[in-house]
């Protein structure tokens, strides 16, 4: 009698946990379906945190394509722009949440920030729905609010350094990278300065041959940038550097440029098409004589450059084309194209592609005399060439289910 008493309550207990699930089952299949739509987002933790709308694959099946885009801030951190675009009975139906991540967030305090942003955006188009009646809305104010001054007056500054070390019996290679940085962005001003300073080498020693390979590399760089209106900026670029793989012993160079933007900066988050044009002296110094009897020059450059990036529901393509030349000389120039696309061509079919080509007829830093044959294997020095280029291109393909928001953390995703 007692065995069956406790058998009739187990039964009762999973009865009721059973038509619970089916309830809360039955009331997400009147939700919402949203897409995600960002490159590096805790996907699992949004679908762990928010269990009241249906996750779909494909950006056509969805009620609202959720778009979050992210930009550094002035400061270091992250400035993260989540659009809510209707689609199907919430056509035309759009909005917009901003927040931002301090430099300092933990990832879990910047994974809050999201997780509230995003509940935020969703409750317009959840209102009318079944799920309606289970909202519950409250604002907590702070008990006094303080008046936030800023002692460092928008001014932000960096130290880095990493190594790397490798060896074995006949093999040992180290690295050394460091950087200093102090950076004041505004909305009407942007100031960046740049300390950099690498160091690589490299020893062979097999039987009774010994190779050692060493390049090092300083730079100084300083730019000031004016907003003007929002399409126009001006500024100016001045710095140094030093390069033993690119023969050079010391340049300086100071270069006034002027942008136009053919997008309100505003709207930089989703497209922009930025034309920038910049010209002025290098001072040169190099380390040997290069290829046209130079052991010092001084020499004008100019440089015009063309970038474009839309950010949309399609997808994303960014393009960058710059064409560089030297003016006491018009054949001495360069022409460099880069781009990155990721286009949804069909229902779960993607097509992503980064490629780089360069045509190369500028290289007045060369030295003279051919390089050895370990400069040419280890690349320790700059070899003239008429071109180079780089490229990755795939297609990916994924079909099934539309509908899962089942994430299962078990051995890893």
């Amino acid at each position: 009698m007692y065995n069956a008493r406790i058998c009739l309550i187990i039964c009762l207990i999973l009865f009721c946990t059973f038509n619970t699930d089916a309830q809360v089952e039955n009331l997400r299949s009147q939700s919402i379906n949203i897409f995600l739509d960002c490159d590096d987002c805790p996907t699992d933790h949004i679908k762990q945190e928010i269990l009241w709308v249906n996750y779909v694959r494909e950006p056509k099946e969805a009620d609202v394509h959720v778009l979050i885009t992210k930009e550094v801030t002035g400061a270091g951190g992250t400035r993260v722009n989540i659009f809510f675009i209707g689609q199907k009975k919430f056509k035309n139906q759009n909005d917009t949440v901003t927040y931002i991540s301090l430099p300092d967030d933990t990832e879990e305090t910047q994974r809050e920030h999201l997780i509230r942003s995003l509940k935020l955006g969703l409750i317009q188009y959840l209102k009318n729905s079944p799920l309606s009646k289970f909202i519950n809305i409250e604002v907590e104010l702070p008990e006094s609010e303080e008046e936030v001054t800023d002692k460092w007056n928008n001014w932000v500054f960096e130290l880095s350094t990493s190594g790397y070390v490798n060896a074995d019996k006949n093999f040992n290679q180290f690295n050394i990278w460091s950087s200093i940085s102090a950076d004041r962005i505004t909305e009407k001003f942007k100031t960046e300065t740049s300390l950099d300073h690498s160091y690589s080498e490299s020893n062979f020693e097999y039987d009774d041959y010994k190779y050692k390979s060493l390049n090092r590399s300083y730079s100084l760089t300083h730019q000031d940038i004016f907003s003007i209106n929002e399409h126009w900026s001006a500024g100016y670029f001045v710095g140094g550097l030093s390069s033993t793989y690119s023969n050079i012993k010391l340049k300086f160079y100071l270069n006034p440029a002027i942008e136009y933007n053919i997008f309100p900066y505003k709207e930089s988050t989703r497209k922009q098409i930025r034309i920038n044009y910049n010209i002025g002296p290098n001072q040169h110094f190099y380390n040997d004589t290069t290829i046209y009897n130079k052991i010092d020059e001084v020499v004008f450059d100019q440089n015009l450059n063309i970038a474009a990036e839309f950010v949309q529901k399609w997808g994303r393509v960014w393009f960058n084309a710059t064409y560089q030349n030297f003016l006491h000389d018009m054949t001495l120039s360069r022409i460099s194209f880069d781009t990155s696309i990721s286009l949804r061509i069909i229902i779960g079919l993607e097509f992503t592609v980064y490629a780089g080509y360069s045509i190369i007829h500028n290289q007045i830093t060369l030295p003279k005399g051919d390089a050895s044959q370990e400069e040419l294997l280890l690349q320790q020095r700059e070899l003239k060439t008429d071109y180079s280029f780089w490229a990755n291109a795939g297609l990916t393909y994924t079909f099934g289910n539309l509908y899962n928001n089942v994430v299962n953390p078990r051995f890893g995703n």
